[in-house]
C-alpha cells in the first residue's frame, strides 16, 4: 500500500507565496539577526567614535537700493549712482564665498592652523606662516617671557610676545595670552587649499519677497557654517559676517564719495556757466529797456523750461527701461510716447517764439538759459546732499539680524543609526529571499512542491547515528522509513511482470547518500527472498566494495562474468555486488557498449531486482546511458546540502533525454538549526505533516 510519500505534498499556486517567503526568512532568521547586529554596531560604533559636525547660524537682511536711507526709489538717485554689487540679494552668496573675501577671513582667523590638541583656541596665534606657503608642521616650546619654534629640523630660540619675528624661511607673532610652559605642534595648510573646504562649507537659505515686475532685490539670508569646533565656527561666522558688511559699506561710501567729486567739479562748472547767463541778461536788459516783457512771453519762457526738465526726466526713465525691458514692451513704449508728446509741445512753442520779434526772441533765449542752468544747478545740489547722506549714514544695504549662534548636531546624528539598523534588516530580508530561492539547501521534502518540482516522495530517511551504533529508536525509525521506501518501489514496478526489475539511484551531486540508500534498498528488498544485484555504477569514485569488504573487478574480470560463476559476487544468498570496474578507459562507452548490455541481459535473467548506484549526474553523463536501461529512476536529495537549482538542472537533463524521474528519496532529515520550532510555528500543512511524522514525537510536537 501506497504511503503519503508517494504523491505531490499539495498543489503548488501560481501565484506569489507568501508562505514560502515567510519560510525563507524565518528559516534564515539567526543570520538576518546576525547581519543587522553587526551593521548597526558599526554604525554605532561610528556614531561613538567620529567627530561631531555642528551647524552654525547667522541671519542678515539685505535692503532694496536705498531703502536703508529712507530716500524711497529716486530713479535719478539710482541711475546716476548705480546700485550696489550686494542690492540683490541672488547676488551675495556668489560676493559672500569669492575666495579674496574668505582667504582674508582663514588667515585673519587661523582656520588653515590646526593645533594638535583642541583645548586650546588659535587667538593667541596673531601670525605664523612659512614664507614659501607650503603645507608644514611648527612645534612651539612656549615659556613664561619667551618661546621657541622648531621648524624644518631648524630650532629658533628666544623670540618674544607681541613681537613680530621673520626670516628666510616663516614669519611668526604670538601674543601674550598664549599657553605658558607648553609644547605645542601646530600644522600649517596653504590658505588656497582651505579655501575649497570653507568655501563647501557655507550653505545660504534666503527668504526674498515678491516685488513689482518679479524683480527681487531685498529680503533675509540665513547663513550657515560647519564646523568641528562651535567656538570656533561662531568666532569664524560673525568675523565673516562683518567683513562683509563693511566691505559692503566701504563700496557703499566710496561709490557716494566719487559721486560727490564728480557733482562738486560738475557744479562748479554750471555755477560758473550760470554767472555768465546772469551777466548776459543783466546786459541785455540795460541796453534794451524799452522791450516790454509782458505775461505771455514770461508764460512762454517757464513752459519752456519745464518741458525741456520733462524731457530730461522721461529720457532717464527711458535709458532705464532699455535695460530692463524690450522695444516691444508696453511700459518701454509707454515712455518713448510721453517723450514724443513733449517734443511736439516744445516744437509748438518754439514755432510760435519764431513768430516773435528779434529782440523778443533773443531776451527768451537769454532768459531760457539762465533758468536752465539755474535749475540745473539746484538739482546738482540737491544729489550732493544726497549723497552726503549716504555717505554719512555708513550703513550700507545690509543689516545683521542674528549674530551667529550654535543650531545643532549635523553629523553623526543617532537617525543614521536608526537607518542604518532599517535598512541593513531590508537588505538582509532580500538577501535571504534570493539566498532561500536560489542558493539555500533543503531543509524539508515540501520544499519540493513549492518550487514546482511536482515529483512522488517515496520516502524519508530520518538523520541517524552510523548503522553500527544506532539505538533501538534510531534503527525503529530507520527501518520504518526503508519499509515506506519499499513499499512505493513496488507500487510503482509492475509486479505482475516475471521480468527483472532495474532501479536507478542517483543525486545531482556527491556526498547526497546516494550509494547508503541504493545499498540499503538493496538489502532490504533481499530480506524479502528476492534476489538482488547490485551494481556500482560509479566509475570514477565508486566505493561500494568497501561497505562489503570486496575488491574492485578489472575490464576482464567483467568479461569473465556468466551464469556460472555468479555466485562469487554473492555477499549472502540473496544478495550479490558487482564492485566498481577499474581500468575503463571511457566509463560512457562502457556503459554504451555491446559487452555490458549483454551482460546487463544476463543479469536480468538471473535476478529479480538490479540495483544501479550511479554517479552523481551534473558531474558526469553516464546517468543518462543507464536511466534508458532503468525501470525505476530515483533522486536522492540530502538535507541541508542539495539546493533547489541543482534539483531542477537534474530534471532538465533527464527531460531533454526524454526521461524523467519517478520519485525523490529525502535523506538524513533533521530538525532546523536557525530556531526552534519552526514546522510547528511557521510551517504550512506539507512541512509540518512531514516534521510530525519524522521530527517529533507526538508529545515533543504538540508541546
Amino acid at each position: 500500500m501506497s504511503i503519503p510519500e508517494n504523491s505531490t505534498a499539495h498543489e503548488v499556486s501560481d501565484g506569489f507565496d507568501f508562505g514560502l517567503i515567510f519560510r525563507l526568512i524565518m528559516m534564515q532568521s539567526k543570520l538576518i539577526l546576525l547581519f543587522v547586529f553587526s551593521v548597526t554596531s558599526l554604525a554605532i560604533y561610528n556614531y561613538i567614535s567620529s567627530d561631531r559636525v555642528y551647524k552654525i547660524n547667522s541671519l542678515i537682511q539685505v535692503y532694496g537700493n536705498n531703502q536703508q536711507l529712507g530716500l524711497g526709489s529716486s530713479s535719478n538717485f539710482d541711475f546716476m549712482l548705480g546700485s550696489s554689487n550686494t542690492s540683490d540679494i541672488n547676488n551675495v552668496e556668489t560676493l559672500y564665498k569669492t575666495r579674496t573675501n574668505l582667504i582674508e577671513a582663514i588667515e585673519s582667523k587661523n582656520m588653515n592652523l590646526k593645533i594638535d590638541d583642541f583645548s586650546y583656541s588659535k587667538d593667541f596665534i596673531i601670525n605664523l606662516k612659512p614664507k614659501d606657503e607650503q603645507n608644514t608642521i611648527f612645534e612651539l616650546s612656549l615659556q613664561e617671557e619667551v618661546y621657541s619654534v622648531k621648524f624644518r629640523d631648524q630650532n629658533f630660540p628666544n623670540i618674544k610676545f607681541n613681537e613680530a619675528f621673520s626670516n628666510g624661511h616663516f614669519e611668526i607673532l604670538l601674543n601674550e595670552n598664549a599657553p605658558k610652559n607648553q609644547e605645542l605642534k601646530i600644522s600649517y595648510e596653504n590658505p588656497n587649499n582651505t579655501y575649497k573646504i570653507v568655501k563647501n562649507s557655507f550653505s545660504f537659505v534666503s527668504s526674498v519677497p515678491q516685488s513689482i515686475y518679479g524683480i527681487r532685490n531685498s529680503g533675509l539670508l540665513e547663513i550657515s557654517f560647519l564646523t568641528k569646533d562651535v567656538r570656533e565656527g561662531i568666532n569664524f561666522l560673525d568675523y565673516v559676517n562683518n567683513k562683509f558688511l563693511l566691505d559692503n559699506v566701504e563700496i557703499e561710501s566710496e561709490a557716494a564719495r566719487k559721486a560727490i567729486g564728480f557733482i562738486d567739479e560738475r557744479s562748479d562748472n554750471v555755477l560758473d556757466q550760470l554767472n555768465i547767463y546772469k551777466n548776459q541778461l543783466k546786459s541785455f536788459r540795460e541796453s534794451n529797456k524799452s522791450i516790454n516783457v509782458d505775461l505771455e512771453i514770461q508764460n512762454i519762457i517757464e513752459t519752456l523750461s519745464d518741458l525741456e526738465t520733462k524731457i530730461n526726466n522721461v529720457d532717464i526713465e527711458i535709458d532705464k527701461a532699455s535695460v530692463n525691458y524690450t522695444e516691444l514692451n508696453p511700459v518701454y513704449n509707454e515712455l518713448i510716447s510721453q517723450k514724443n508728446i513733449l517734443v511736439r509741445q516744445k516744437e509748438s512753442i518754439e514755432a510760435k517764439i519764431v513768430e516773435l520779434p528779434l529782440a523778443q526772441q533773443e531776451f527768451i533765449d537769454i532768459f531760457k538759459n539762465v533758468e536752465m542752468t539755474q535749475e540745473a544747478y539746484n538739482e546738482l545740489l540737491n544729489k550732493r546732499l544726497e549723497f552726503s547722506i549716504k555717505e554719512a549714514s555708513t550703513l550700507g544695504n545690509m543689516r545683521i539680524v542674528d549674530d551667529a549662534y550654535y543650531d545643532r548636531v549635523v553629523s553623526p546624528t543617532f537617525f543614521i543609526v536608526l537607518f542604518a539598523g532599517f535598512l541593513s534588516f531590508v537588505f538582509a530580508l532580500v538577501i535571504a529571499i534570493i539566498r532561500g530561492l536560489y542558493f539555500l539547501p533543503i531543509s524539508n521534502p515540501a520544499e519540493f512542491a513549492d518550487n514546482n518540482i511536482n515529483i512522488p516522495i517515496f520516502g524519508v530517511i530520518p538523520k541517524i547515528q552510523a548503522q553500527d551504533i544506532m539505538d533501538s529508536k534510531d534503527e525503529e525509525a530507520f527501518l520504518q522509513s526503508l519499509e515506506n521506501i519499499i513499499v512505493n518501489i513496488k507500487s510503482n514496478i509492475d509486479q505482475e511482470s516475471n521480468r527483472c526489475k532495474t532501479i536507478l539511484i542517483t543525486s545531482a551531486t556527491a556526498s547526497n547518500g546516494k550509494s547508503f540508500t541504493a545499498q540499503n534498498i538493496a538489502k532490504k528488498l533481499s530480506k524479502i527472498n528476492k534476489r538482488v544485484l547490485l551494481i556500482d555504477c560509479d566509475m570514477k569514485r565508486g566505493d561500494l566494495h568497501k561497505s562489503f569488504n570486496k575488491k574492485k573487478i578489472t575490464t576482464s574480470d567483467f568479461e569473465d562474468i556468466t551464469a556460472e560463476n555468479l555466485k562469487d559476487l554473492a555477499i549472502d544468498d540473496y544478495l550479490f555486488l558487482l564492485p566498481k570496474v577499474t581500468s575503463v578507459t571511457s566509463s560512457f562507452r562502457f556503459l554504451y557498449s555491446s559487452l555490458f548490455a549483454e551482460k546487463l541481459s544476463m543479469f536480468q535473467e538471473n535476478f529479480d531486482y538490479i540495483v544501479f548506484d550511479t554517479a552523481p549526474s551534473l558531474s558526469v553523463s553516464d546517468t543518462s546511458v543507464l536511466m534508458a536501461l532503468a525501470d525505476l529512476n530515483l533522486f536522492i536529495a540530502r538535507h541541508g546540502i542539495t539546493k533547489i537549482n541543482e534539483t531542477k538542472q537534474v530534471l532538465q537533463m533527464a527531460d531533454q533525454l526524454g526521461k524523467k524521474f519517478d520519485g525523490i528519496i529525502y535523506n538524513f532529515y533533521e530538525k532546523p538549526s536557525s530556531y526552534y520550532g519552526y514546522y510547528g510555528l511557521y510551517g504550512n500543512y506539507s512541512y509540518q505533516y512531514y516534521a510530525k511524522k519524522y521530527l517529533y514525537n507526538n508529545y515533543d510536537y504538540e508541546k
